[in-house]
């Protein structure tokens, strides 16, 4: 009787053991990577500046209007495939992936932002250009994507050359922007702020068609069956992630995430996670960053 007595006490203590051993863990949480001195030890070979990591939270320019890249949930919560990238370098920089700020932005205003110092850099869709360059230093890149058109289901526009002397609706500071001006100086813009704003317009006829990148296109089309995408893709730009001018230790601390995730895999499994949609006439998987060999 003794003998069970003690079997019973001790199997009590052992799951009492596993139950703190496993407290404040949540199921299927992975164990954090820890330094000898208890310390979040970070997979990235590169510091990160010492503002920011004493400050313990990383400040990111997002898109809130450009899915599937940044969008907000209908919990209120950003989400998109840029999304889950800010938040995969705040878990590398602090162990914790709700260690980052997430500031939405617009094309126009991003750049001004990161130079008055509210953010620390900027992850919203930008495509490296010359005239960016002169005032922003950018990472390598992460993705490549091309400009292509949104047009109503009936529409006759088949390609660009369809737009010369008609009114064509863009977002200001894009690339879709800047490409139709050196392209097809004729048309007519209308430059708005917003995506949402775009397809108002566009619904209500007020312009004939939405130059704009051709992920977020195919996406929109998913959404919105009345609208198709038309024309060759014009105007490629990379995308990558720009930080202050003269921001060195930034930059080289997001290049080195940036292959991390490339090492990973990880823009593999984003693009299946939001970009994949059937009838792109590309593969997007191609665009995007892989593991060599």
């Amino acid at each position: 009787m003794k003998n069970r007595f003690r079997g019973i006490i001790s199997f009590s203590v052992l799951v009492a053991l596993l139950l703190t051993a496993c407290a404040g863990q949540q199921p299927g949480a992975k164990p954090q990577a820890k330094g000898q001195d208890g310390a979040w030890k970070s997979p990235i070979p590169v510091s990160l500046p010492d503002e920011i990591k004493s400050r313990g939270v990383i400040r990111i320019a997002v898109k809130s209007d450009f899915p599937p890249f940044g969008m907000v949930d209908a919990g209120g919560n950003k989400v998109g495939f840029e999304i889950d990238m800010a938040r995969q370098m705040a878990e590398w920089a602090f162990g914790d992936p709700n260690k980052v700020e997430l500031e939405s932005v617009t094309s126009a205003n991003r750049i001004p932002l990161l130079q008055s110092g509210k953010v620390d850099m900027v992850l919203a869709t930008m495509g490296v250009t010359e005239e960016r360059a002169k005032v922003v230093d950018f990472s390598n890149r992460y993705i490549t994507s091309g400009v292509m058109l949104l047009v109503p289901k009936d529409s006759t526009i088949k390609d660009i050359q369809n737009l010369k002397g008609k009114k064509v609706i863009t977002m200001k500071g894009t690339t879709g922007s800047t490409g139709l001006e050196k392209l097809v100086p004729e048309a007519e813009q209308i430059k708005l702020d917003k995506t949402s704003e775009a397809l108002k317009a566009l619904s209500d006829g007020r312009g004939v068609a939405f130059a704009q990148d051709d992920v977020l296109l195919f996406q929109l089309v998913k959404e919105n069956p009345q609208f198709k995408v038309v024309g060759q893709a014009f105007n490629k730009t990379q995308w990558a992630i720009a930080v202050r001018k003269g921001d060195q230790g930034l930059l080289a601390w997001t290049n080195a995430a940036l292959e991390e995730m490339k090492k990973r895999d990880l823009f593999k499994k984003y693009f299946d996670k939001w970009l994949r949609v059937d009838g792109m006439p590309f593969d997007p998987a191609e665009l995007i960053l892989r593991p060599q060999g």
